[in-house]
């Protein structure tokens, strides 16, 4: 059993272990290195699956850190039911409550005693392969690299390469896939130490809900991060935990982090976020049916906000006034029949307000 730290319940089914220091480059990687680190919350069946698979390929030395948001049934109460655990390879902690996704996040940097974590997401699958090509990649990175971005099925890169410090790394953004690819956490492994004093831009941004790329941001200053044309993942599609409305609110918050800005800079990853958007008919149908056909100031107040938010995004004169369109039909719901009339699929809703931006836990 771990001593409880920072409100946590800490259950150990494994070994507890210590801080490990990397290996020099021509000296084969310890294991020990590396640690894959899966926040997770309430998807039980999901997650049991991902660590059966883990189990069949592993090597015994292999870390793997479970990080429970509290969820209904305890993570550790599946496992065990399945035959998953104990096992050496797995350490299993639960929050005492539910954080929610930003500060399960944090919690992941702040509890993985490994040199390298790899974030990994609880939906996303790994092969023996993916495993091999990272602990290769860690292995040859330069000792003043604290950050890997892998390729996935969202990005694909030809051919490796170092930025340094965030400036540079930022201007290597160039589309809107590469920044989701980074957003993405499962393609990025991180020498965790180095992110201990960017944990409180981690809380600070937590509404972001990019945690990690406000501690990968504050975090760079002069240092390496080393993108990787390898590809270990493809990218999952989450169920819950997410919501799309709340993120085109919210990610502008990354603009607000205290990092070198000149105007060059701002505009560049500004146009990047505002550009991360799919177009204003899936967020106004996705506020219109939250609001069970019935919107209000705040369904108003919303759709207002995912605009302030992406001012950098050009529109055509036709999508310009289709922006107007939704507008209005929001300000007064008896003209929702006009929409209704262009698209045929829309769903009768009856019921009171609908949980698709509501209740979404973030």
């Amino acid at each position: 059993m771990l001593r409880p730290v920072d409100g946590m319940d800490c259950h150990l089914l494994g070994n507890c272990r210590k801080h490990v220091t990397l290996l020099p480059n021509d000296v084969p990687m310890n294991p020990d290195t590396l640690s894959i680190v899966i926040p997770t919350f309430n998807r039980n069946d999901k997650l049991a699956n991902l660590i059966r698979s883990y189990r069949s390929f592993l090597p015994d030395s292999a870390r793997i850190l479970l990080i429970d948001d509290c969820s209904p049934t305890p993570i550790a109460e599946t496992l065990q039911a399945e035959g998953l655990i104990p096992d050496n390879r797995i350490t299993i902690t639960r929050n005492v409550v539910n954080f929610g996704l930003a500060a399960n996040i944090i919690e992941c940097f702040k509890q993985c005693s490994t040199e390298w974590m790899w974030l990994m997401s609880d939906d996303d699958a790994v092969s023996r392969e993916s495993y091999t090509q990272i602990t290769k990649v860690l292995q040859d990175v330069s000792q003043d690299c604290i950050f890997v971005n892998f390729s996935s099925s969202l990005y694909a890169r030809d051919h490796a390469y170092y930025t340094t410090g965030v400036t540079e790394l930022l201007n290597q953004l160039d589309s809107v896939n590469a920044f989701r690819n980074l957003l993405f956490m499962s393609t990025g492994c991180y020498r965790v130490q180095t992110f201990r004093n960017s944990i409180r831009f981690g809380y600070q941004y937590a509404y972001s809900l990019a945690p990690h790329l406000a501690m990968l941001f504050t975090s760079m200053t002069d240092r390496k991060a080393y993108f990787s044309p390898e590809k270990i993942i493809d990218q999952g599609y989450p169920e819950n935990g997410w919501s799309a409305v709340n993120f085109q609110m919210i990610k502008g918050a990354l603009l607000e982090l205290p990092l070198p800005w000149t105007d060059q800079l701002f505009t560049h990853f500004a146009t990047i976020l505002s550009n991360d958007y799919n177009d204003d008919e899936t967020y106004f149908k996705r506020i219109l049916l939250g609001s069970a056909m019935n919107p209000g100031k705040y369904e108003v107040f919303l759709f207002k906000t995912i605009i302030a938010r992406n001012p950098y995004r050009k529109l055509s004169p036709i999508k310009r006034a289709k922006r107007l369109l939704f507008l209005f039909i929001l300000q007064n719901p008896r003209f929702i029949f006009l929409y209704k009339l262009l698209r045929k699929d829309l769903p009768n809703i009856k019921t009171n307000k609908d949980h698709l931006y509501r209740h979404h836990r973030i």
